[in-house]
């Protein structure tokens, strides 16, 4: 099973996200922090490309789970020319049950 999100909304659920600042008092990565030790290419950052919970969709994934979603992104990337992807796939199942309660 499959789970389609957007990346705001999975830091919400995510046990390894974490806020973090510099010594300075700013964000580390403007507030977006990992502690899961998975996370190799930029540990104590969270980043969509890099990120151990979940991939980046592409458009065929996106289509395959949500077809509506995936009509809107590709018009709305045609309107505007590339747009960045904000959302994610949890794939791995024990990433599913630990995180999405509400998925058996």
């Amino acid at each position: 099973m499959k789970i389609l999100i957007d990346l705001d909304s999975l830091i919400k659920r995510c046990g390894y996200f974490a806020t973090t600042k510099y010594r300075d008092g700013s964000w580390k990565n403007n507030g977006y922090g990992c502690t899961h030790r998975g996370n190799k290419s930029e540990p104590g950052k969270c980043y969509s490309f890099c990120c151990p919970v979940a991939v980046e969709v592409d458009y065929e994934e996106m289509l395959e789970i949500d077809p509506e979603l995936a009509v809107e992104y590709e018009v709305e990337q045609k309107e505007h020319g590339y747009i960045e992807s904000e959302w994610m796939v949890v794939w791995k199942p024990m990433y599913l049950k630990r995180y999405f309660k509400e998925v058996t």
